[in-house]
């Protein structure tokens, strides 16, 4: 076992790592099963673009947007649910197995830059892409957001890239990573089969991150998944992620009130990032708290312009 796979069984079930193997799970399935992709459903797309609405929640009970959230790019989200046939087209670029290089980088890029002006739309952005990138080859690509760009370039000593560097993100991360130990030591023969060395990029993300939000949180056993002889090390993984202690310290927030937003949303989702992060770095303390029973009374009273430190005092 490599550092880099004891790093990933070390973090802990606050990192939802068998709901991301759930997802990856899903997903290869989806472009290496019999699925034609054209006759996909809204929700299986939207599954592999993690964007979430309420029929895919209904379809998918765990976090979709684990490995990259994109519910903010309005256009990916129209042309994902619009426009199949160029999603199918798109996804072909890259072959399931074997090496990836540049000329299917590009040509991935070029067909993913198409397809957003056949329905459009004039600007494209990286982030979607990167998940697009993830989803399909989680052993070659990491899926990037602007929270996680900022800590992988700084721990790549770089500059973070700009949400439409597409070279850069060839160039300067993925090829960065290819060169890494833990990367090189994994088999050559990839299959198509989930295991460890199939998602080992992708999962890179879950080092990147805090814990997510609260209300996002859905632990998913092993049992859920389908388990063959080939899965042994990713089942292996979850089990690991399910049994863990917190290895992986979660630091305070900065400020113990959120800064007000101009949209009802935006409270909302500040009071809800606060509430967790300040949960998960003071979770010895507030263990015994039923979070669930008192989140939408804490979220209130955030917005509300409360402190963090004295509502979650108040309920011990």
């Amino acid at each position: 076992m490599t550092d880099y796979q004891q790093q990933l069984q070390n973090l802990s079930v606050d990192f939802q790592l068998p709901a991301c193997c759930k997802l990856l799970h899903i997903t290869t399935e989806l472009f290496n099963g019999e699925t034609d992709l054209t006759k996909s459903t809204v929700a299986e797309r939207f599954l592999i673009g993690g964007i979430d609405d309420i029929q895919t929640h209904k379809t998918y009970a765990f976090n979709k947007q684990l490995l990259g959230g994109l519910d903010g790019y309005a256009s990916f989200k129209k042309i994902l649910k619009s426009d199949p046939q160029g999603f199918a087209d798109l996804m072909k670029v890259l072959p399931s197995v074997g090496p990836v290089d540049a000329w299917h980088y590009l040509q991935f890029i070029d067909n993913y830059k198409s397809w957003f002006l056949n329905n459009g739309y004039k600007q494209c952005r990286l982030y979607p892409a990167t998940r697009l990138l993830s989803m399909k080859r989680p052993d070659i690509f990491v899926p990037l957001t602007e929270e996680t760009m900022t800590v992988l370039c700084t721990s790549l000593s770089i500059k973070p890239l700009k949400n439409q560097d597409f070279m850069g993100y060839w160039d300067k991360i993925v090829q960065t990573i290819h060169k890494m130990k833990w990367f090189i030591q994994a088999p050559t023969e990839i299959t198509s089969e989930l295991t460890l060395d199939r998602v080992r990029v992708a999962l890179l993300e879950r080092l990147l991150i805090d814990p997510p939000p609260i209300e996002e949180f859905v632990i998913e056993q092993e049992s859920e998944l389908n388990t063959s002889d080939n899965e042994v090390e990713i089942t292996s993984l979850i089990k690991e992620a399910t049994s863990a202690v917190v290895r992986k310290p979660v630091k305070q927030p900065k400020k113990m009130t959120i800064a007000k937003r101009q949209t009802v949303k935006g409270n909302r989702n500040a009071a809800t990032k606060l509430m967790s992060q300040y949960y998960f770095a003071n979770k010895q303390t507030y263990s015994k708290i039923d979070i669930k029973k008192y989140r939408e009374k804490i979220i209130e009273q955030l917005i509300e312009g409360g402190s963090v430190e004295e509502i979650f005092a108040k309920l011990l």
